[in-house]
């Protein structure tokens, strides 16, 4: 579905431009001005392939859909379980417990739970550790976990595929699609046992459906099926809100001209917004009655991640010695009375401090490298097979590569958001995509960040992309017609 773009749709655009021309200058800088070194050289060619298989696979592939798909499933799957099974990565750290805490409920040991303060504390795990321990009953349980990993994350490429090929077509979308298949980013975690994955892999299932038809039927799924993603990990906050104002918008432009088409336009938007929040409190509601959780899957101490967030001295990133000073208080009152104090000494100091601050949050967000510690934990000293060079290597030469890629596809989607302003309309999954990035800064600009959170939101940033990949496509056939024109000519 399309809808008119008028000024509220090109002020919106425009501002996530100006936050992505932002992004972009920040990025150059950290890749070209003060990291430049072999690595990147590396980095770059790994760039460069895998551009030119996206565009190999778009260009030859796009009439023969179900060679790609064999292809792309067969190589999506093979990839991510070599990873998962080769990386021999041990639980640790938050992962490490919430399996544990998995095996003790597979095993009966329910009390366990209820006595666990991070547990009780960040109660949104529950659904993702009943998960685990539904699939660790079955042999060898970690193996087990992380080939539904691998499986998982196959299933996101292709549901990124079918979303492109819903709004854009075939060349869009493979090109795209593959460039996601050799992003380096998702493959860091894909031998760790975090709910991001599954948690994804329904939010984008969710996204397909709601593009597919602007009807209640689908609304419903959709609203049911980003339900299912925010049960396991509360990400779905900003796809929530995002569906909030794309109803709204939709309503503000044809209000006007037709009060009764405006609501039935409007309506699957608010309607998936809604199935989404009553179904994960409904949720929350089994967690407590089947005496899991006391606290159903809600978030005990919400101000944490703003403690964290605001926090000058740390750039808003993770702090040891902060978590030391609030988690000693055994007092849940008390607790958060000193959170609320700490995020109000931080908001209070000068404005030049703060300004800084905010910039330096926003460059933190864009620039700073992924992390692969998870990954390759206890494995020092590992060599990769075939090409026998340190894990450690190979990997600074992906987290470089990571950040060429990040930018280049920041330069797809600005791209393809000049494109759009000029047009007469909009694809609903682009101004859906386009809140999703902005909600997504502007949030972390507040609350905790690390690399990883930047998973949830890559799939849509690789979406914005999609006009300039058609825009480019475009100019490929009418190049390509203009020369065969000029051969018959010749003759």
């Amino acid at each position: 579905m399309n809808i008119p773009n008028k000024w509220i749709v090109k002020v919106g655009i425009i501002f996530t431009l100006c936050i992505m021309l932002i992004a972009i200058l920040d990025l150059v800088e950290f890749i070209f001005i003060k990291k430049v070194n072999i690595i990147y050289l590396y980095s770059i060619v790994y760039v460069v392939c895998s551009l030119l298989l996206a565009f190999l696979a778009a260009r030859y592939l796009k009439n023969r859909q179900l060679v790609f798909i064999t292809l792309f499933i067969t190589v999506s799957l093979v990839g991510n379980l070599v990873i998962t099974q080769w990386s021999n990565t041990k639980p640790i750290s938050d992962f490490g417990l919430l399996y544990e805490l998995a095996e003790n409920l597979k095993n009966g040991n329910s009390d366990s739970l209820k006595n666990n303060d991070y547990f009780l504390r960040w109660a949104y795990q529950s659904f993702f550790v009943i998960y685990e321990s539904i699939i660790s009953a079955f042999p060898n349980g970690i193996t087990v976990l992380l080939a539904v990993n691998a499986l998982i994350m196959s299933g996101i490429n292709f549901v990124m595929y079918l979303i492109l090929h819903n709004v854009y077509g075939k060349f869009c979308a493979i090109f795209v699609s593959v460039l996601y298949l050799f992003y380096p980013a998702p493959y860091f975690l894909a031998s760790v046992l975090t709910n991001q994955h599954i948690s994804l892999f329904f939010i984008l299932l969710g996204v397909l459906v709601f593009v597919q038809k602007n009807n209640i039927k689908h609304g419903i799924i959709s609203g049911l099926l980003i339900a299912i993603g925010d049960a396991f990990r509360p990400d779905t906050v900003l796809i929530t809100i995002s569906l909030v104002f794309v109803g709204a918008i939709i309503f503000l432009l044809h209000i006007k001209s037709h009060r009764k088409k405006s609501i039935i336009l409007a309506l699957p938007s608010l309607i998936s917004a809604s199935t989404c929040i009553i179904l994960v409190a409904l949720f929350s509601a089994l967690i407590i009655l089947s005496d899991i959780n006391p606290n159903g899957l809600k978030n005990t101490d919400p101000l944490w991640k703003f403690v964290v967030g605001v926090n000058v001295e740390t750039n808003g990133v993770y702090s040891n010695k902060l978590a030391a000073e609030v988690f000693s208080i055994s007092d849940i009152n008390a607790r958060h009375t000193l959170e609320a104090d700490i995020i109000n000494r931080n908001l209070k100091l000068d404005k030049n401090t703060l300004s800084l601050f905010f910039r330096n949050k926003f460059r933190t967000i864009f620039t700073q490298n992924e992390y692969y510690g998870w990954m390759i934990a206890g494995q020092d000293g590992r060599y990769v097979p075939i090409i026998n060079k340190p894990l450690k290597s190979v990997l600074n030469v992906l987290t470089s590569g990571e950040r060429i890629y990040f930018l280049i596809m920041f330069l797809l989607s600005f791209a393809s958001l000049v494109i759009t302003v000029k047009n007469k309309d909009v694809p609903i999954l682009l101004l859906l995509c386009g809140l999703v990035f902005v909600l997504f800064v502007g949030i972390h600009l507040f609350i905790e960040f690390q690399s990883r959170y930047r998973y949830f939101v890559m799939p849509f940033i690789f979406i914005l992309s999609g006009d300039a990949i058609d825009t480019i496509f475009i100019l490929i056939c009418r190049k390509k017609s203009l020369t065969a024109e000029r051969s018959a000519q010749s003759f």
